[in-house]
């Protein structure tokens, strides 16, 4: 059974204290075809394709800085933002015919993208505005400013996200496409919310040094249990990926001892723990549930630290998977979307 990864790889320059700077990828000249893709990746301000054989192929124009790429659900193009005369500008990447597409360009700073499932629209976070961007018909609208954690709805006729005070909003479309007004779903202390299916969501609520993830119903607005109670340890980066499947979540977090990053495998019906991976950063899930993929820093016989790519599974199995991977983030669901086995 192959496993096909697609592995996004961001340099310092764009994720602040994230990522430190890369080596430079080697590019070779000959073109990759699309059923020999394994990897798409960011190196040097580049999006590379790679083939089994990892030989990397450029398919973004070199004079131009090109970061944070997401696939759209098809896989078979990439939605990327490049940098040109001061603007950042959102393209559509075709990986087949290496055709690109402008959609957009601003001259803020964009932070923050996901794209609906439905691969029609993205939602994009700029100095704390939340605006929704149509990828077809190019047009973007304001939706809300000082807010954080937007996260679409599997059918893409909503999407979430918290205001002030940890305050969650919801927006709806009508069967016309059109955008419905701002609604107010719970007044406050709602942290990192996704959608589990069309109707609950979870999120993490922490107060009096203790946390929760809670599972809220948005059809009925109450809540419908707590989850899972844990140590609040000010965590700076939070998140919580849910399976494709829906029947567990990875909740990142710091662990209350080491201050490591651990990814702890949780089961949504019983909130009981499955397993924790220690040390490791940017967990994506695998379309089939059954595996994430994760970055370690490990120190190699130099006795140097590096990154690695790990498969890890529900028991605690875990191996490297790719080795001197330097710096890997993933994107959340969009990414999970392109593992395939």
């Amino acid at each position: 059974m192959k496993i096909k990864l697609v592995l996004l790889f961001f340099p310092l320059l764009f994720l602040g204290s994230v990522c430190n700077n890369m080596d430079q990828e080697e590019v070779v000249p000959e073109p990759v075809s699309l059923s020999g893709r394994d990897y798409a990746f960011v190196s040097d301000n580049l999006i590379l394709l790679a083939n089994d054989n990892k030989e990397a192929v450029r398919a973004t124009d070199p004079q131009k800085v090109s970061r944070l790429p997401s696939f759209l659900p098809s896989g078979q193009e990439i939605i990327y933002i490049e940098e040109e005369d001061g603007f950042r500008k959102f393209n559509r990447l075709n990986l087949k015919t290496r055709q690109v597409d402008f959609i957009y360009a601003t001259k803020g700073e964009p932070t923050f993208y996901i794209v609906s499932p439905n691969g029609k629209f993205l939602l994009y976070l700029e100095n704390e505005t939340l605006y929704l961007l149509d990828i077809n018909n190019k047009e973007t609208e304001k939706i809300a400013e000082h807010v954080n954690s937007p996260a679409w709805s599997e059918d893409s006729k909503s999407f979430i996200y918290v205001g002030e005070e940890g305050a969650l909003f919801l927006r709806e479309f009508n069967i016309n496409q059109e955008l419905q007004d701002e609604k107010e779903i719970i007044k406050e202390d709602v942290g990192t919310p996704k959608f589990i299916g069309l109707d609950m969501i979870v999120f993490e609520r922490c107060k009096d040094e203790k946390c929760n993830l809670v599972i809220y119903d948005l059809f009925k607005q109450e809540k419908n249990r707590d989850l899972k109670e844990y140590k609040d340890t000010q965590n700076p980066n939070p998140d919580i990926l849910v399976s494709p499947d829906k029947k567990m979540l990875i909740l990142t977090r710091q662990d209350e001892v080491t201050a490591l990053p651990i990814a702890e495998i949780i089961e949504i019906s019983s909130g009981k723990t499955l397993v924790k991976y220690e040390d490791a950063r940017y967990p994506v899930w695998n379309k089939e549930s059954n595996n994430i993929f994760y970055e370690k820093q490990d120190l190699d016989l130099n006795n140097d630290l590096g990154k690695n790519i790990y498969l890890g599974d529900l028991h605690g199995q875990d191996s490297v998977f790719m080795e001197k991977a330097e710096q890997f983030q993933a994107l959340g669901n969009n990414f999970s979307n392109t593992i395939s086995q």
